[in-house]
């Protein structure tokens, strides 16, 4: 949906959920994994329960990381696959 750098190798990214009226529902500190082909990586989503209908990850772009690389270069209506990992 949006992304935006903070610094030379760090982005945050913004992703909409489908119900655009409703928040990504997470407690604190909870963990998402993120997919694309075989690569899957966890995040900890940055924003928080108020503000509904997207969800925001910050995330570090390494040279040879092949999802962080993904994300850093995949266009705003491209989509992409998340899990919620109950702990």
């Amino acid at each position: 949906e949006e992304r935006t750098w903070v610094s030379d190798d760090s982005f945050v990214v913004r992703f909409g959920l489908p119900d655009s009226s409703q928040p990504l529902n997470l407690s604190t500190c909870a963990c998402i994994l993120a997919g694309h082909k075989d690569d899957v990586r966890p995040y900890t989503p940055i924003s928080t329960n108020a503000l509904p209908g997207s969800f925001e990850l910050l995330v570090k772009a390494y040279p040879n990381g092949a999802l962080s690389q993904r994300l850093a270069t995949m266009e705003v209506e491209e989509s992409m696959a998340f899990k919620h990992i109950k702990f």
